[in-house]
């Protein structure tokens, strides 16, 4: 098993490689936080309320990083909050 700061950094690099993509579509995601098994990331631009959202998210990123990294558990997506 990894030790946590090298998964995050596997993480972090794997997101810059799909982000691109992402990108490309107006949307955005963003690494937040590693803890008790549990990948939190955060989406925003045109991802939020993204009609592929489900497919893109829950069914690539989701599982893809947890078939790769057995120590995930989870990935929970949350939402930019707005600077207003």
């Amino acid at each position: 098993m990894k030790d946590t700061q090298t998964l995050i950094e596997e993480i972090r690099k794997e997101l810059d490689s799909i982000k691109t993509f992402i990108n490309a579509d107006g949307g955005d995601v963003n690494f937040v936080s590693f803890k008790d098994g549990i990948l939190t990331l955060e989406i925003s631009g045109h991802c939020i309320g993204c009609m592929s959202f489900d497919v893109t998210y829950t069914y690539g990123i989701k599982e893809n990083f947890k078939q790769v990294h057995p120590e995930i558990k989870d990935v929970i997506f949350t939402l930019k909050k707005s600077g207003i």
